[in-house]
């Protein structure tokens, strides 16, 4: 499968999994730091987190870039100036004066995202192979696909039998008032 580099105009939706699919995260203070590691490294990497699902054995993903996100507000924020009318879309136009700063910056790379999560993550363990190396990436181009992510995301979870134990962050987190902005 050829490598796609990551867009940063739109969301990404990631899966990885433990070595071995050995569930560790049943362990509540290791999902509460991995949960601490995915805000971390997604604010030192350019990413804002949307959605998160800790699994035992695996975790799901969707984050946009920080450029995506100011695009986003900036052009939500500028048509209800002049329209009166909210709207965007997930995917508008670059414009306004604030966004020169951020537009300057390096895209966001969703390896180095992953890296950085599966990395820290893994030195701060006194035991070998956390996790397998490779991760799934999506690139989620249309708001009903973000939507349906969300919802997936969501639902996996609640549908994978461990929601009376673990329904709680650190092992779910949404940001609703982020996607709803995203998403409008």
């Amino acid at each position: 499968m050829p490598k796609i580099p990551y867009d940063p105009n739109y969301l990404c939706f990631i899966t990885t999994v433990t070595h071995k699919r050995r569930p560790i995260f049943r362990d509540q203070k290791l999902a509460e730091r991995l949960g601490t590691m995915i805000m971390m490294a997604c604010r030192l990497k350019g990413f804002v987190p949307l959605v998160y699902a800790i699994l035992p054995d695996h975790l799901h993903l969707l984050v946009c870039s920080q450029h995506l996100l100011l695009r986003t507000l900036e052009s939500v924020r500028s048509n209800n100036q002049t329209s009166g009318e909210a709207g965007g879309g997930l995917f508008p136009p670059l414009a306004g004066p604030r966004l020169s700063a951020v537009a300057s910056l390096p895209a966001p790379q969703v390896g180095a995202l992953v890296k950085s999560i599966k990395g820290t993550f893994s030195r701060t363990l006194p035991h070998g192979t956390v996790w397998k190396r490779r991760y799934h990436c999506w690139m989620i181009i249309d708001g009903r696909d973000a939507a349906r992510v969300v919802k997936y995301i969501t639902y996996n979870y609640r549908h994978s039998g461990v929601l009376e134990r673990y329904g709680r962050e650190p092992y779910v987190w949404c940001d609703d008032g982020m996607i709803e902005q995203i998403l409008s």
